[in-house]
């Protein structure tokens, strides 16, 4: 599992660990499940129980899905094999690859402003506000190692799968160097090494953000 390398670990005061849910969860609502009903959701036999330690509660913190909504249909572990959707994994398709944030080309930061940074209002160059450092990419295949434990976990080279945002240009789907731009276009495009795949454009609605992009069309890449 995950460990931090020990210049980096950071210290910690408690001296229990708990995999209980937190102290905001009955004020949204949510009721766990019993040890029994989990246990029959797992498919366990009689007598059999969870192990905590490995599968432990829902935090159920403010603004988690399970506070917005906390009635939501519980699934089994049976119906989740069953669904069709879900990913096998097999012996030869059990790595999770993770790519790193695209490169940006020039033309593309002069047409849309993509940032990673929401905007506060009242900020300013002389007062910036709040500031988070964004995840490295190691940071996040760690994470990932450490959730879905027993399956690699790796990050895909630069070198072996560029991926960059470009203009996007509607005569050809492949990375071209000629390439249409224009002041709010409503797609660019996100190049790998063979093509380029539209991505659509917008102002964010809520002007955390200076433009958001189609989550749908980035996971089809």
């Amino acid at each position: 599992m995950f460990a931090f390398p020990e210049s980096q670990a950071p210290t910690c005061p408690h001296s229990t660990l708990t995999s209980s849910s937190s102290p905001y969860a009955p004020e949204a609502g949510y009721n766990r499940p019993t040890a029994q009903q989990r246990a029959t959701a797992a498919g366990l036999k009689k007598g059999q129980e969870v192990d905590e330690t490995a599968f432990p509660a829902p935090l159920v913190l403010p603004n988690d899905d399970l506070a917005y909504d906390p009635k939501w249909p519980t699934q089994s572990l049976r119906s989740w094999v069953r669904e069709k959707e879900r990913n096998e994994v097999t012996p030869d398709r059990k790595t999770i690859y993770i790519a790193a944030p695209p490169d940006i080309a020039p033309e593309v930061c002069k047409s849309v402003a993509i940032s990673s940074a929401p905007l506060f209002p009242g900020r300013s160059s002389k007062h910036p506000g709040i500031t988070v450092p964004s995840p490295q990419a190691q940071e996040v295949v760690d994470y990932l190692a450490a959730f879905f434990h027993g399956l690699p976990v790796k990050l895909l080279s630069p070198k072996d799968t560029p991926l960059r945002f470009t203009a996007w240009d509607d005569s050809n789907s492949k990375p071209s160097k000629k390439r249409t731009t224009s002041t709010n276009p409503t797609s660019i495009a996100l190049a790998t090494s063979i093509e380029a795949i539209r991505i659509r454009a917008r102002p964010c609605p809520d002007g955390a953000f200076p433009s958001q992009l189609n989550l749908n069309d980035i996971l089809d890449v």
